[in-house]
């Protein structure tokens, strides 16, 4: 016999035995039944799976069947199974290879060597029925998903990934009890989400399209950069792009030198226009072509070729891949440039004068420098720096001009949000957040959100690869220091502060450039305050919301920048103080005193001070002490509660798509305490007030600040919304745009907008049944907005407008006018305090309810006068109530019960006459 060391598994091999075959139970079988099918014996049946004769079987559950078993040719075949019974039995077979792994790890021998064996044998069984499961999910949510859309036009069909997820939730409620398995089916649900992303993003096709046709049609735009990376790995698209690298390759020829014109013109027709991760894998698989066409000599066709390489490299993008596929076509051309310098040359300001990005002569610079050829690389330097701000100023696809155009398109969906929701009734702080939340998400809205992420952080990428060019254009040409000031501001406009800063902090060292800066409007005293507070709001994010690091990272930040500053060391040990919420930390006069110090237009921490004391729960009346400080330092009145809000939005809601989530979670967990903080301080309160003014100003701070609220929706749980903040700013946001007829080109633009409103009312955004969906979107907003201006809470209007609809239109028959009811000294809260009064031991309190809101709302008919007090309204009430019970024409009943209503406010009004 072989004796197996306990700690060694080499000298052993577990045989491959082929896999027990299995079934699975469909309907109400036995195990006799089962048996009967496979021509063996009930025990041998249950021998082999270790129950009983006896044990009830469960649909979905898999059974192994004994060796010899063979299914009985007379036996009829079991019915087609459905998909959710397919997906049942994939999970069960999941669960049992689950549980025979660690039945059979159990019963192993104290072998090394064995146990990994069998474990790794388990573990193949495992992965294959997951992928199983996977499938058998995928299918089932497939064709839900075409059962849902069936019949129904694509205008009105719910979101996919709201499909998805709806199918997914009925997976997981059929196998309740096990958190394990849960999170497992929902994994494969998320998979699902991903994977109709990534088919999304891949068009059909027909055989007669030409591979850059297809890969012409991938959209990319707006995609999650995970995405892109897997429509980048799909084999569809991987064909696509080797197709097009194949025929770009057969248009050159080696014995052929004009050809290298062409097939850099070939590649040049492939790439235009396709999304920069597209085209990189289309050169980057095109790059042995190039290789050899670069060969060719540049006093001729090379130089026709080498010029439209030029325009390739412009279309590959920013990021350091592109960075690094353009260094590796520069190295294929630097042979040439170096023989034919006065062409190359030529060929580099030819294309800069037409606006071309000059990565490639930096990148060729670059190479020629390493070689050793310092004075033609200082020449084609001096060329690239030219031609940095024509690119900038009218390149195609320059990212700065990418940036706008997404910027404004993402303005116009944030101010169509803001339509929305000012249409949308009186809603709660957490059915808004739900109904931003429906909004972002819906594919189309998605996409220009993604998008205009994607182009901010691209702006930071280019300026930050090209800071030294920009600054040094900027030194030496007015137009290009507007052009970078303009990009910087974008920069804190976008919420990446820190990129801002850091190009502060490099024209801070130079005089030359500084004096030319401090000559460009509000550089000083409002650009960089501003940028400031965006860089700490952006270290919050990037911290998951630790002040202290933040505060750290921004001290370190900033020190180049105010170093020189009077007061800055002591003001920079406060504000780490700050952060950690120490007493010794600024006092109201302590801050006064200190930015004062810093003399004028150089407080630029006030904003950021905010932002963390924001982020620290400083209490409102603390926080408006400091912000008065401040303002009064600062010498004058300034935005600067709103302004730090702002700061925070901006970053927050790129860091939804740039950070991670869980940074992103602990960021908003921090965040939206403070935000009831802040609205409630006077300063808050005075800026928005202001603001009402300069609705652009105003629509661009409560705008992002509710557009974030949906993103924060995503990682935080809806009853963390600070409501006060909400409630605090909602009636500005109805109140600061024109809405209703003169907002809208005609009666489609107003119905769009009523369906839309419906759209993110329901299922997947506020959640509101249908009665109350058609309530609220039928609701006038200025007449909701008059009622929440009264200090009724939201969810109390939406209880009193289920009871009196009429209660939210503006010719309110069924219920008083807001402007009496303020004459009579009551407040919304009073109201419906009164009313909730009105309907007790009622049995019909709709009945009730009406019939106040009937007498308030007639008050010259029943005699109420003008001029009120809760005392003598109460009497006037109790009056008419004896009127009605003395009534014997009308029907008894109900005159009783609208007395005893009446009876109950005039209780209510005489309890609370000193409130």
């Amino acid at each position: 016999m072989t004796v197996i060391a306990a700690d060694s598994s080499i000298n052993y091999a577990q045989p491959q035995l082929p896999p027990a075959p299995t079934y699975t139970v469909t309907g109400k079988e036995t195990v006799t039944q089962v048996a009967q099918q496979f021509n063996v014996t009930p025990e041998e049946l249950a021998s082999t799976n270790r129950i009983s004769v006896d044990t009830v079987l469960s649909p979905g559950q898999a059974l192994t069947l004994p060796p010899h078993a063979v299914a009985n040719a007379t036996q009829a075949a079991p019915a087609t199974q459905t998909p959710a019974q397919k997906t049942d039995a994939a999970i069960a077979a999941y669960q049992g290879a689950l549980k025979q792994r660690d039945d059979d790890m159990r019963s192993a021998p104290h072998n090394a060597g064995l146990r990994a064996d069998l474990d790794s044998t388990g573990q193949d069984r495992i992965d294959a029925a997951k992928k199983a499961m996977d499938q058998a999910i995928a299918d089932e949510v497939a064709g839900e998903v075409a059962f849902r859309n069936q019949s129904t036009p694509v205008a009105f069909r719910a979101p996919a990934d709201q499909l998805i997820d709806s199918a997914g939730n009925a997976i997981v409620a059929r196998h309740p009890g096990d958190a394990t398995l849960d999170a497992t089916i929902k994994g494969s649900v998320q998979a699902c989400k991903f994977q109709n992303q990534v088919n999304t993003a891949i068009p059909g096709t027909t055989p007669d399209e030409s591979p850059a046709a297809k890969l012409k049609g991938v959209e990319l735009e707006g995609q999650p950069p995970e995405v892109v990376a897997a429509v980048l790995a799909d084999p569809r698209v991987q064909g696509w792009i080797e197709d097009a690298a194949d025929q770009i390759g057969q248009t050159y020829h080696d014995d052929n030198p004009a050809s290298a014109a062409a097939a850099a013109h070939a590649l040049l027709d492939t790439v235009q226009d396709l999304p920069p991760p597209l085209a990189a894998a289309v050169v980057r698989q095109s790059m042995p072509t190039i290789r050899k066409f670069a060969q060719v000599s540049m006093n001729g066709p090379g130089e026709q070729a080498f010029g439209t390489m030029q325009r390739v490299v412009g279309a590959l993008g920013n990021d350091a891949d592109a960075s690094k596929l353009t260094a590796q076509i520069a190295s294929a051309y630097l042979p040439q440039a170096e023989r034919w310098s006065g062409q190359a040359f030529d060929s580099i300001q030819n294309a800069i004068s037409g606006g071309v990005d000059p990565a490639l002569a930096k990148a060729l610079a670059n190479g020629l420098q390493q070689d050793g050829k310092q004075n033609q690389a200082d020449g084609i330097n001096v060329a690239a720096v030219q031609g940095l701000q024509r690119y900038l100023a009218f390149g195609k696809g320059n990212p700065r001009q990418a940036y706008e155009d997404a910027q404004t398109a993402k303005q116009a969906k944030d101010q169509r949000l803001r339509q929305l929701l000012q249409n949308a009734g009186p809603l709660t702080a957490t059915q808004q957040a739900n109904f931003s939340k429906a909004y972002m998400a819906d594919p189309d809205n998605a996409k220009v959100y993604q998008t205009y992420a994607n182009a901010a952080q691209n702006l930071t990428s280019y300026m930050n690869a090209h800071k030294d060019d920009l600054l040094s254009a900027a030194k030496v040409d007015p137009d290009a220091a507007a052009q970078l000031y303009q990009c910087m501001k974008d920069a804190v406009q976008s919420g990446q502060g820190v990129t801002a800063v850091q190009f502060a902090n490099a024209i801070q060292a130079d005089p030359d450039t500084l004096k030319i800066f401090d000559g460009l409007s509000g550089y000083e005293d409002s650009f960089l305050p501003d940028a400031l507070a965006s860089a700490q709001a952006q270290l919050l994010v990037k911290s998951g919301g630790d002040p202290t690091a933040a505060v750290y990272g921004l001290t370190q930040l900033a020190e180049p920048l105010l170093q020189a500053k009077d007061g800055w060391a002591a003001t920079k040990t406060n504000y780490e103080r700050l952060a950690n919420n120490e007493d010794r930390a600024f006092s109201p006069e302590q801050l006064k005193k200190e930015f004062e110090e810093l003399g004028p237009g150089d407080k630029m921490l006030a904003k950021a001070a905010i932002v963390i004391s924001l982020f620290n729960g400083t209490e409102a009346d603390n926080m408006s002490s400091m912000i008065n400080s401040y303002a009064s330092a600062l010498g004058g009145s300034v935005t600067l509660a709103t302004g730090a809000v702002q700061s925070l939005a901006d970053a927050g809601e790129l860091g939804r798509y740039t950070e991670s989530a869980q940074s992103f979670t602990n960021f908003s967990s921090r965040l939206i305490p403070g935000l009831s903080v802040i609205a409630s301080t006077s300063a808050f309160v005075s800026d928005i007030n202001s603001a009402g003014d300069n609705p652009l100003y105003a629509g661009a701070v409560i705008g992002d600040v509710f557009s974030m609220m949906g993103s924060w929706m995503e990682t935080t749980l809806a009853g963390e919304v600070p409501g006060a903040f909400i409630n605090g700013v909602g009636a500005f946001i109805s109140g600061s745009f024109q809405f209703a007829g003169t907002l809208f080109g005609g009666d489609s633009d107003a119905e769009q907008l009523h369906k839309d409103v419906e759209k993110y009312l329901g299922p997947g955004g506020a959640n509101l049944d249908p009665a109350d969906v058609k309530l609220m979107s039928g609701s006038d907003p200025g007449q909701v907005r008059g009622w929440l201006a009264t200090g009724i809470a939201p969810e109390e209007l939406q209880e009193l407008a289920r009871l009196q609809p009429q209660l939210l239109q503006s010719d309110s028959s069924g219920g008083p006018s807001i402007d009496w009811l303020k004459g009579a000294g009551l407040s919304g809260q009073d109201v419906y305090d009164m009313l909730k009064a009105a309907e007790a031991g009622s049995k019909t309190p709709a009945v009730s309810v009406s019939e106040v809101m009937k007498v308030l709302g007639n008050p010259t008919w029943y005699g109420l006068g003008s001029a009120h007090n809760k005392v003598v309204l109460a009497n006037d009430l109790r009056a008419i109530a004896q009127q009605q019970r003395s009534d014997t024409a009308g029907d008894r009943n109900a005159n009783a019960q609208g007395a005893q209503a009446l009876e109950n406010a005039a209780d209510w009004l005489e309890r609370h006459e000193t409130a």
